[in-house]
């Protein structure tokens, strides 16, 4: 391949000659349940040390009833226990306080993943005295480490005081009744909102203090209880009617179990609505970012000073990985860049305040560019100027077509479209380049330019639009 240049005012000519190889690749119910209502709270905001707004939500189990004289374990205790959940937006504090409330008339112990114990001391006086349907509330309040609160209540039932129960009672029922889930809060990813707690059983008649163990259908999901009274409830999270619930609203499942003498009691189950809220997840954007373009280098002759490179773009979020094809306008010129982040940017040559620039002299231009998602990105080019110079120059470049691709097969000129050549002023960069759509060409004048050091790489181009790999880089200095 020959290269050529001369300066128009000297009639100086120098020749350059390079052997090119140009390859292109061959690839081608009974009972009340008021406090579960009245608990169920969601989406409470607190401010923590950053000044972040955190919302927080609670969920599980917030309620709990003991029968006065019901002991089991005969140490003068009335307990039943739960677990409280707790979600947070900031999964930091995501965490209750571990703690000792003190109630009314007995004490809760909270751990930090919001497990919960309740004990009142059976001999008070307060509660000896309470007759048959007679109750007392003790309401006790949690916090969670980012200073969110949260109240369980325990309702203390009592019975009439007798020596010689008589046969054939209904079974006493106390422990845990209600429950909350929430939309969406699915801690192990298995599309089922799930809450479990456990019911405690007296009864007079021997043999008789004990469940019947099965599973019970409500309307939104099902209920497994034992014999002894723990029970487990599952709903599909992606039922429409739950997805469809708004923050605020709430649906009510209410599951009827039964003890051994058929003493029924129901488990309402309340499942709070969220709204969907889409977390994004800022794009990253990568590539070039930067160019330059020179006062009075206009090799396509069209007046403007041009520059082109692409950037990349990851986003996590489904269908966010692009940009917004846009021209922004810039202080000095506008920049065009496509959803897939190619960009050209163009300067009229013609300014005056580019004329003006003398050697060494720069302008900056700063545009900013935005992905689907909102992130923007800013691409920065500076105008070099040159002092305004007749010594200029004309470079001829010529080159022999390849008769062979990389795969050593044989290349005929028919299957050739044309040539590009790339060419900048730093080795190993062409941000500049010239298409021949001719393949019939074996040669190309670049006219005007300055004097400088310009490097070049020449690529061929098939019927199918591959291109070759570059060409061994050529340098030509003016």
């Amino acid at each position: 391949m020959i290269f050529s240049h001369t300066q128009k005012n000297r009639f100086i000519s120098t020749l350059f000659t390079l052997f090119i190889a140009l390859q292109i690749s061959a690839c081608s119910t009974e009972d009340s349940l008021n406090a579960a209502t009245n608990n169920a709270e969601q989406d409470k905001q607190t401010i923590d040390e950053n000044n972040t707004i955190n919302t927080v939500t609670f969920s599980g189990v917030d309620s709990g009833s003991v029968i006065e004289d019901d002991d089991p374990n005969n140490n003068n205790l009335l307990e039943v226990s739960g677990t409280l959940n707790i979600t947070d937006i900031s999964d930091r504090n995501a965490n209750f306080i571990a703690s000792t409330i003190t109630g009314s008339y007995g004490k809760l112990d909270i751990d930090i993943t919001g497990n919960w114990f309740y004990t009142a001391n059976n001999n008070q006086t307060t509660i000896q005295k309470l007759t048959a349907g007679e109750t007392l509330s003790d309401r006790l309040t949690v916090n969670s480490i980012s200073g969110a609160s949260h109240t369980i209540t325990i309702t203390i039932i009592g019975v009439d005081e007798t020596t010689t129960p008589a046969p054939n009672q209904s079974a006493l029922i106390s422990g845990v009744n209600t429950g909350t889930v929430m939309e969406d809060i699915d801690p192990d990813n298995d599309n089922l909102l799930e809450v479990s707690a456990k019911l405690n059983i007296i009864d007079y008649d021997a043999g008789e203090a004990a469940f019947i163990a099965n599973t019970i259908k409500g309307t939104y999901g099902s209920l497994i209880i034992h014999a002894d009274g723990n029970w487990h409830y599952a709903a599909n999270n992606n039922q429409a009617v739950i997805q469809n619930l708004a923050t605020g609203e709430a649906l009510t499942d209410s599951m009827t179990v039964r003890s051994i003498d058929s003493t029924t009691h129901t488990i309402q189950i309340i499942i709070l609505g969220a709204d969907e809220v889409t977390i994004n997840s800022p794009a990253i954007i990568s590539g070039i970012n930067t160019g330059s373009v020179t006062e009075d280098i206009d090799p396509d002759n069209n007046g403007l000073l041009e520059v082109a490179a692409k950037l990349n773009i990851t986003d996590s979020d489904t269908g966010e990985a692009a940009f917004i094809a846009k021209t922004i306008s810039g202080a000095y010129g506008s920049l065009s860049i496509d959803t897939t982040g190619n960009w050209n940017y163009a300067a009229s040559n013609s300014q005056t305040v580019i004329q003006n620039l003398a050697t060494g002299a720069t302008l900056s231009d700063n545009l900013t560019v935005s992905s689907v998602d909102g992130t923007t990105h800013t691409i920065t080019i500076t105008i070099i100027g040159v002092d305004e110079n007749t010594s200029t120059a004309n470079i001829t470049l010529s080159w022999v077509a390849p008769v062979a691709r990389e795969d050593n097969s044989a290349l005929s000129l028919s299957a050739i479209a044309g040539y590009k050549i790339y060419y900048g002023t730093t080795p190993g960069q062409y941000p500049n380049s010239a298409s021949i759509n001719d393949s019939s060409a074996s040669g190309y004048v670049f006219n005007n330019f300055s004097s400088a050091t310009y490097y070049f790489v020449v690529t061929t181009i098939d019927t199918d639009g591959r291109e070759s790999q570059y060409s061994t880089e050529v340098i030509i200095s003016i």
